[in-house]
């Protein structure tokens, strides 16, 4: 079992009987609510005790992303993990996770956590998610296709990761197996919503695994949540679940 401080940077000096005028603190929130130098002293003070969660015996640290919201400070994680990198040694920095359909070209993603798997030399735990409604209404992206296009960019990411070209080939010619090197990268995560909690597996050398092999180890990782909850409560729940 692995220790995760989890943090969504919340902006807490904000005035909530004058925010509460407003239908939601997601979206519709005038940014005249947001001083930039409270803004900083917050920053400074989350990243303090993120960073002292490894003093504290965590594993992990983890990060995640939200836009346009006073419930959190971070629409852009990787330059908190980066952050944190530079202030950590040995815990795990996971960011859970860049919402891949809202992203316009996934081979960004794919290089910003490259840099950062380099930069922690292996510590990043990278987190694909599909992200919350308010992030599609921020972003002007139609959630009807998030399905898709969180597939398409996971599959992208993926390949671009475990495929490095070793010299460029001539225009128009076709890519051979014969001129890519191959190379391993960081852990992968998936956060999976559950009823009552968010699970979020750590996926083990995906680059050898296809989308649908994934799946199949979250099933199982979804059973095993399914058996803790139950084993204290009903025993013969969590043995009936388990044999299925």
């Amino acid at each position: 079992m692995k220790f995760t401080c989890f943090h969504l940077m919340p902006y807490r000096p904000l005035d909530l009987k004058a925010a509460a005028e407003h239908r939601s603190a997601w979206v519709v929130l005038p940014n005249s609510f947001y001083d930039p130098k409270k803004g900083a002293a917050e920053y400074d003070s989350y990243l303090d005790q993120l960073s002292y969660a490894e003093k504290l015996g965590f594993d992990v640290i983890g990060v995640n992303e939200h836009h346009q919201t006073a419930y959190g400070m971070m629409p852009a994680p990787n330059l908190i993990a980066s952050a944190l990198i530079q202030r950590t040694k040995t815990a795990k920095i996971a960011v859970l996770g860049r919402a891949l359909p809202i992203v316009g070209n996934p081979i960004n993603i794919a290089e910003e956590f490259a840099m950062l798997d380099v930069l922690s030399k292996g510590r990043l735990i990278a987190g694909f998610v599909r992200g919350i409604g308010a992030e599609y209404h921020s972003t002007g992206v139609n959630p009807a296709f998030s399905h898709e296009r969180f597939h398409e960019a996971h599959d992208l990411i993926i390949k671009a990761w475990a495929a490095a070209l070793q010299r460029v080939p001539a225009a128009n010619a076709v890519w051979a197996e014969d001129r890519i090197l191959r190379f391993t990268h960081s852990d992968i995560g998936v956060a999976v919503t559950l009823e009552g909690g968010l699970l979020t597996p750590v996926i083990r050398h995906a680059e050898t695994k296809s989308l649908s092999a994934i799946s199949a180890e979250l099933t199982c990782a979804w059973v095993a949540w399914i058996c803790a909850l139950a084993a204290s409560s009903c025993p013969q729940l969590c043995t009936t679940v388990a044999r299925a």
